[in-house]
């Protein structure tokens, strides 16, 4: 459980413990599996680089729409014009 004043960073500090140990490790790997070139790590930066963001954007793309429906129920649910 997490106090309430604290509750809008916990999820901001389990995404950058993630980030940060997953990120590095995996441009590690990248250049020593695939590039097998400790020269690449450029490239290798950039794959890593390139797939979270398609993977960020998977997941954005997939919450928009029930983001989407779960604004519009609101709207309707405070819609006062009928109200006059």
């Amino acid at each position: 459980m997490t106090i309430a004043e604290r509750r809008d960073r916990v999820p901001f500090v389990g995404v950058n413990l993630i980030g940060l140990g997953v990120g590095p490790t995996a441009v590690a790997l990248i250049t020593d599996f695939v590039f097998r070139d400790d020269n690449m790590v450029g490239y290798s930066v950039l794959l890593v680089t390139i797939t979270a963001h398609l993977f960020a954007a998977a997941i954005y793309w997939a919450g928009l729409k029930p983001y989407l429906m779960t604004k519009e129920r609101l709207n309707q649910a405070t819609d006062l014009s009928g109200f006059t």
